[in-house]
């Protein structure tokens, strides 16, 4: 599913902003 990865994309950086 292309919409998949478009929001996994979205939300990754928005997690690592959170590890960090």
């Amino acid at each position: 599913r292309p919409t998949n990865s478009i929001v996994v994309k979205k939300v990754t950086p928005f997690t690592l902003g959170a590890l960090i």
